[in-house]
C-alpha cells in the first residue's frame, strides 16, 4: 500500500519549510511506496479559511483537505511545533484518517486550566503587538527567542531562506493565528490520544530539554526519538535524521514503540 504523508508546518512557517525533507524522504524510503509528500497551509499562513474560529476547527478543516488529497493509501502526518500539535489534534479527533502521526518539538496541550487561561491571554498580548509593531519587528524578537539557540551555527543562507518565509507573512494572519491555534486556545490532548489507537511519536532535539522533557512524560500515549546535535527545529536542523525516523516508523509502523536509531 502506498505511504501518502502529510507535512504541517510551524508558527511562521509556510509549506516551503518542507523543501529539503520532501526528496530526503523519498531517498529514504527503501521499502513501501511512498507518494509525493503533500505540505499544507495552516490558518494565518496563507491557508483561504475565514470559517475556521477555533483549534480543533482548523484541526477539523485539514481533515477535510487531506481527505480530498488523498482519498486512497496509507495517511501519516507529520507536523512540526504547531503542525505538530494539530497532528496531534487528527489523531485525537479523527482516529480513522490516519495511520500514524509524527510530531516534532509539539505540545499536547496544557492540562492546567489556570495555566491555559494566563497562555491564552499571553498569546493575545504578543497577537496585539504583532499588529502594532509589525511582522518584522516580531520577527527579530522571535528569532532571539532562547528556544532557537541551537540555530545561530547554521548557514546564514539556511538563517536567511528562514527569515524570509517568517517575513512574508501578513500581520494579521500571524495574529489570527496565536488567537486561534495558540497553546492557549487548545485543549489537552493526552486523554484522548491515550484513548487512540493511532500510533504517536514524538521527536525533540537534545538541545531542546523542555519539549525532550514533555514527551517524556507523554511515554504512556506515544513513543519518542531524541535527536542529538539538533535543538527545537529537528526540521531545520536535522532534516536527514528526521527523514530516516519517518522511514522507520513508516516501513514499521505495526511496532511503533520499538527503539529507533536517528542519524546524528
Amino acid at each position: 500500500m502506498t505511504v501518502r504523508i502529510t507535512l504541517l508546518h510551524g508558527f511562521t512557517g509556510a509549506p516551503a519549510r518542507f523543501d529539503r525533507l520532501s526528496p530526503m524522504l523519498s531517498a529514504a524510503s527503501r521499502a513501501l511506496p511512498l507518494a509525493l509528500p503533500l505540505a499544507l497551509p495552516l490558518l494565518g499562513h496563507g491557508a483561504p479559511a475565514p470559517e475556521v474560529s477555533s483549534f480543533d476547527g482548523e484541526v477539523d478543516r485539514l481533515a477535510v483537505a487531506i481527505t480530498a488529497a488523498m482519498p486512497r493509501g496509507e495517511r501519516w502526518v507529520v507536523g512540526y511545533s504547531l503542525g505538530g500539535r494539530l497532528a496531534l489534534g487528527l489523531a485525537a479527533r479523527h482516529p480513522e484518517l490516519v495511520a500514524g502521526v509524527i510530531a516534532v518539538g509539539a505540545h499536547p496541550g496544557l492540562a492546567d486550566v489556570a495555566a491555559r487561561e494566563e497562555r491564552r491571554r499571553a498569546d493575545a498580548e504578543l497577537a496585539d503587538n504583532i499588529l502594532s509593531g509589525g511582522v518584522q519587528t516580531f520577527v527579530d524578537a522571535w528569532e532571539k527567542a532562547p528556544l532557537f539557540r541551537s540555530q545561530r551555527e547554521l548557514p546564514a543562507a539556511l538563517l536567511a531562506s528562514q527569515r524570509r518565509v517568517r517575513l512574508s507573512h501578513s500581520r494579521e494572519g500571524l495574529a489570527r493565528s496565536l488567537r486561534i491555534l495558540g497553546l492557549g486556545a487548545m485543549g489537552d490532548l493526552r486523554p484522548a490520544l491515550a484513548r487512540s489507537s493511532v500510533p504517536v511519536h514524538l521527536v525533540t532535539g537534545a538541545f531542546d530539554e523542555k519539549f525532550s522533557n514533555l514527551a517524556r512524560g507523554f511515554s504512556d500515549a506515544a513513543s519518542h526519538t531524541v535527536v542529538e546535535g539538533a535543538g527545537h527545529n529537528v526540521l531545520l536542523e536535522k532534516p536527514e535524521a528526521l527523514a530516516d525516523i519517518v522511514e522507520a516508523l513508516t516501513r514499521d509502523h505495526a511496532s511503533p514503540h520499538r527503539s529507533l536509531e536517528a542519524r546524528p
